[in-house]
This record gives C-alpha cells, structure tokens and sequence, in this order.
C-alpha cells in the first residue's frame, strides 16, 4: 500500500519511503545490538572467540575487537595457542582469533600481542 501511494504522488515519495526506510533501519540497528549483547554475555571456546572478534572487526568495532585479542592473549597457550579455555585441544580452532590479535598489535602496539604476530 505505502509503495502503491508513494508511487503516484512524489510527494509522499520522500516523505514516506524515508520514514519507512528510517524504521527499518533502527529496528536493524537494534536488532543488531541485541545480538552483540547476547555474544558478549557467552562463554566461549577459542573458535568462538575468533568469530565473534571477526565479526565485531567487520562492525567496525575496535573497541571490543581489542578487548577480545587482550583475552585471548592472557590465555594464550604454552604451545602459543590463543584463547584457551578449558579442556579445547583443537590445533587450528585458536588461530581464528588471530586478525583480531594482528589488528590489535596494530592499533596499540601492545607488546604482549605483537608477540603473536
């Protein structure tokens, strides 16, 4: 109906196609956030780790991507693998959160994480 209406007056085009379009952008947008907040709030394993700080890159949040490679730093391995948590003896599983760790050291030039690199 609002496409149908939109469509014969150019008037109402701006107005109500905006309006809409504004709409479905902050339900995406709290969508999204309810999404990250219940990532946050998860215990993970380092193969979660990894994605969620490949996704929180991908948002543009530096933040929070640094904060998930400082983590997965102080529970970095003997062996060097990343994010170890609990009994996870995956060998390829630690290095997804490798990007975020790279992006990381790059940012701060945190020594701890520029010797993941």
């Amino acid at each position: 109906m609002v496409v149908f209406v939109c469509a014969v007056n150019n008037s109402i085009l701006s107005g109500c196609c905006s309006q809409g379009l504004r709409m479905e952008k902050d339900k995406r947008a709290e969508r999204i956030e309810n999404v990250k907040s219940a990532m946050l709030a998860m215990q993970r394993h380092s193969w979660e780790q990894g994605v969620a700080a490949q996704a929180l890159l991908e948002m543009r949040q530096t933040d929070l991507v640094i904060q998930f490679a400082k983590e997965a730093v102080l529970r970095q391995g003997s062996d060097g693998r990343l994010a170890n948590i609990g009994n996870d003896h995956g060998v390829t599983d630690p290095a997804c959160v490798g990007q975020a760790v790279l992006v990381a050291a790059t940012i701060t030039h945190d020594s701890d994480a520029e010797r993941c690199r």
